[in-house]
């Protein structure tokens, strides 16, 4: 099972008001150690629509199995934002 999840991805979608968009698939295989290091997260908190989530709960989600959509809103900013673990 953990070697599955080590194939899984994390799909970030955001598009701005202004027009800016991030598309991120993140190997899940990759993504655990980049966090348990610190690595990742000076990355993902450059951009002020991704500096709000916890990636920390989200990484738990991993680690219960979770699959499918795990965000999925409208930001202060006004951009659209879609996270899910696939």
């Amino acid at each position: 099972m953990e070697n599955d999840r080590k194939l899984q991805t994390l799909k970030i979608r955001y598009s701005s008001p202004e027009g800016g968009i991030i598309n991120a698939d993140l190997p899940l295989g990759i993504l655990k150690p980049g966090f348990e290091l610190g690595l990742l997260d000076t990355l993902l908190k450059e951009h002020e629509a991704l500096g709000n989530i916890d990636f920390d709960r989200i990484m738990e989600l991993v680690d219960q199995g979770y699959t499918g959509e795990v965000m999925n809103e409208k930001t202060e900013e006004g951009g659209d934002l879609s996270i899910v673990i696939e």
